[in-house]
């Protein structure tokens, strides 16, 4: 379990919340899973139950009609369309469903699996779909309020929960090797800034809010050069004379960068196993749509504390995460006195690092995954009624063909774990008598 610990007051200091902590009244200890619990049960129960058969099978085949998306387990098989492995996400999180289940036995289920990385708000406009339809989606960007239900982004080693175990193992291995006192004084970061264009499709400057956070963060570092070691491989801030948006103006700093962004480029890959050459590590806001970052999964479990660029993104776990507790929440204005605090005080860094890693240890480990992954089926099972149209019988094929003969348009194949394949997957067709 997460340890609740005392949030000191430096932690305190910062003049506003981290934007998705959840409200806590004090009079009770926080309580992080029952939290993750709670954000589920009121995530599915926006939408409208199913309490009988009959009802149960108009929702799966309302959910069919979106064939490239829809998943069905039954009987610890996995089935999707001819379509669904075309999407990489969606290979990743098939590797996901079938890791999982080999540690938990996950029971039968049916969804819709929604890749993108802002949540399912833009879902309806993009596929003509029905807001009232359930989603599973990895991120939300605008908050707990936006439409899906969480699971796990698929980069935690590409979905194998297994295989996520002793990656995450041997990250933390490496910084076990590293004391403190040998590490560099100084915050660290890796990856790259972007920009977009105005698009007819949709709010540029709403898009380009990652790359904004990103750009913000890279210029301080210029500016403080001795405390953030935080450096971009590919930069191409927007440039904001051509593109400007209101709400995200640059400094000097940043304006300089635009013409020349040499101070701030590192095009060296660095390994994973090295961030912990640091004392602290930061995570900012993805480049493409200014959402979650697949670098998170990672620095969890490097002994050091984290650092969170202030977003109102969310992800599955983030309803037991507390500023002060498991990390750092920053932004341009107070990042510099956190990360001094952080990496010149010993005691707190261990203090934040060793939060930091029971969040690993409490929601992210290869158990806790597939744990929650039980827990969603769960929820989807009781508020839509699979129950009474996906258990019984021993051949899938049943339920399969029904929902093809109801005007389904999906080609059903089985996917199948190949330890010959670079993706570890494969597909199967699946015959199914005529309608």
């Amino acid at each position: 379990m997460l340890r609740r610990v005392a949030v000191t007051l430096v932690a305190l200091a910062r003049a506003a919340p981290w934007t998705p902590e959840l409200a806590h009244d004090g009079t009770t200890p926080w309580d992080g899973p029952a939290m993750i619990r709670a954000e589920l049960k009121r995530s599915v129960a926006a939408y409208a139950a199913r309490t009988t058969a009959e009802e149960a099978r108009k929702y799966a085949a309302s959910l069919a009609r979106h064939g490239d998306q829809l998943c069905v387990f039954l009987r610890g098989r996995l089935f999707v369309s001819d379509k669904f492995l075309d999407q990489s996400k969606h290979k990743k999180h098939a590797a996901y469903v079938l890791s999982a289940h080999k540690r938990v036995a996950l029971p039968n289920a049916l969804y819709l699996f929604e890749k993108d990385s802002t949540g399912g708000d833009s879902w309806p406009a993009r596929t003509g779909g029905d807001p009232a339809t359930p989603l599973l989606v990895i991120s939300k960007k605008k908050g707990y309020g936006g439409l899906g239900v969480l699971v796990p982004n698929p980069f935690f080693e590409n979905g194998d929960v297994n295989k996520w175990g002793r990656a995450a193992k041997a990250l933390h291995e490496a910084a076990k090797a590293r004391p403190w006192e040998s590490r560099r004084a100084d915050v660290f970061w890796r990856g790259n800034v972007g920009n977009h264009a105005p698009n007819a499709d949709y709010d540029f400057c709403d898009r380009d809010s990652g790359n904004y956070a990103r750009f913000e963060a890279l210029s301080l570092a210029v500016d403080h050069p001795e405390t953030f070691d935080v450096k971009c491989q590919k930069c191409r801030p927007r440039n904001a004379s051509a593109f400007p948006c209101p709400t995200d103006a640059y400094d000097a700093t940043m304006a300089a960068l635009v013409d020349d962004a040499a101070p701030m480029r590192d095009e060296a890959w660095v390994d994973p196993r090295d961030y912990s050459a640091h004392r602290a590590v930061l995570n900012l806001p993805g480049t493409t749509a200014g959402g979650y970052s697949r670098n998170l999964n990672h620095l969890w479990v490097l002994k050091a504390p984290v650092l969170l660029w202030d977003a109102p993104f969310v992800e599955h776990y983030y309803p037991a995460l507390r500023h002060g507790d498991t990390h750092l929440a920053v932004d341009r204005r107070d990042a510099l006195s956190f990360a001094r605090s952080a990496l010149g005080d010993a005691r707190e860094a261990r203090r934040l690092a060793a939060g930091a890693m029971a969040v690993y240890e409490t929601y992210l480990c290869p158990q806790c995954l597939a744990a929650y992954l039980r827990d969603v089926y769960d929820e989807l099972r009781d508020r839509f009624a699979l129950a009474s149209i996906l258990d019984g019988g021993d051949d899938p094929r049943r339920f399969l063909r029904s929902l093809a003969c109801a005007g389904a348009p999906v080609a059903f194949r089985e996917v199948v774990e190949a330890s010959d394949r670079a993706d570890g997957l494969a597909t199967a067709p699946v015959d199914l008598d005529p309608c």
